[in-house]
């Protein structure tokens, strides 16, 4: 389990054995293919420690997680295509036209699988239209453990591919899991968001020349922002000059940051048609737009909390341990390009406690780690003594 706790998370995949037969141990370890070093070794760890809580005894055992999964034996299976431990899940929500989907997914799937077993990685993730011209997609990832052969990764696919009827057929999502691969497959309905704001204060007519500049300045964000995880900018002459900006998670990919953006987009516009400022959050991403100049000025106005309802048992030493952690990764953050941190810390013998925090960079440092205090001196009214808990602002994330 050492060996590959410290072997998987600088590639993504661990492999190995020790001892001598009947009491050698062979083990394999493999994060997916775009999961972070460190998110790897997280999940890697957290893996090794449950599954060993879990089947403290048993010679063979296997765990998914998903950033991760983990499988030991007594025997040795590398190389050998393993269906003996298989898991579906699936969206409840059905699509409209699912004979076009099943077909489509089914399209999809076999594209990434052909990608996949002719990479290193035996990793690919990809989109496909529902129909030419529409803006209805279909997103997926296949990926195959790496003791596999090119050919043995196929076979694997061709394989879910048969079992699909059996989970997902007209299902807006679904994922197969098997001890050698795994499938996953979303609609482009995507999730809903966290929370939105729509200004109360102004409005706009339709096809007037704000609504112009906005939908113009949008399409720009949509372009700038992917790169790099953020864009701002202005369009127009007052009093029609729409603001805007766009920020993405700091450990957001390019695709999906462009994804997410996407998303926000339509979905503000729908939420919000008229008003001249607007707000919206999803997990990997934050929109806004005003009528009014904000760039470097810390937003509070626009805030909402979060929180799981679990309490954990010691509440007093987990909310000195959540401040000492958050007011570490403020520090970090605000003298970092991205505005951006994440780490952990220790919690007792056993657990650990993650944090995350970030700036929209249009703030100066000095304001964003004003901000980031602020916030943790408001930890309180919110998250005291939770398991988790989150801060949004329309300057950070927390």
């Amino acid at each position: 389990m050492g060996y590959i706790y410290h072997q998987a998370p600088p590639t993504g995949f661990g492999i190995g054995s020790l001892g001598k037969n009947p009491i050698q141990a062979n083990g394999l370890a493999l994060c997916r293919g775009d999961v972070s070093a460190s998110d790897c070794k997280t999940c890697v760890a957290d893996a090794i420690s449950t599954i060993r809580e879990n089947c403290p005894y048993s010679k063979s055992a296997k765990i998914f997680y998903d950033n991760c999964m983990l499988k030991y034996s007594n025997d040795k299976f590398f190389g050998q295509i393993d269906n003996g431990t298989k898991y579906f899940m699936w969206n409840v929500n059905n699509v409209g036209y699912p004979v076009i989907f099943n077909q489509k997914s089914k399209d999809l799937l076999r594209q990434l699988a052909d990608e996949a077993s002719g990479k290193p990685k035996l990793y690919a993730a990809g989109e496909l239209e529902l129909n030419e011209g529409s803006k209805k997609k279909i997103y997926g990832l296949a990926q195959c453990t790496r003791d596999l052969s090119y050919n043995d990764c196929k076979m694997c696919r061709d394989r879910i591919i048969s079992d699909l009827p059996r989970c997902c057929d007209g299902k807006q999502g679904g994922k197969v899991v098997t001890g050698t691969f795994a499938f996953f497959l979303q609609t482009a309905f995507g999730v809903d968001p966290l929370f939105h704001f729509c200004s109360s204060s102004e409005n706009f007519t339709a096809n007037g020349p704000y609504e112009t500049n906005l939908n113009k300045l949008i399409g720009y964000l949509d372009y700038q922002a992917p790169p790099t995880g953020f864009g701002k900018g202005a369009l127009g002459q007052r009093p029609n000059k729409a603001y805007g900006l766009a920020l993405c998670r700091g450990d957001v990919s390019s695709s999906d940051c462009k994804t997410c953006i996407v998303d926000a987009s339509g979905e503000i516009r729908k939420r919000c048609p008229y008003n001249k400022a607007a707000i919206i959050w999803y997990d990997n991403c934050l929109l806004k737009y005003t009528n009014t100049e904000f760039f470097g000025q810390i937003d509070n106005k626009n805030k909402f909390y979060m929180w799981n309802v679990r309490v954990v048992t010691e509440p007093v030493s987990f909310n000195q341990r959540t401040k000492e952690l958050l007011t570490q990764l403020a520090e970090k953050a605000y003298v970092t390009p991205k505005l951006y941190a994440v780490g952990e810390m220790e919690l007792g013998k056993s657990n650990k406690l993650y944090g995350l925090t970030q700036c929209t960079r249009d703030l100066s440092s000095v304001d964003c780690k004003k901000c980031l205090d602020g916030i943790i001196r408001e930890l309180p009214s919110c998250c005291d003594g939770k398991e988790g808990g989150r801060v949004v602002s329309g300057s950070l994330f927390f």
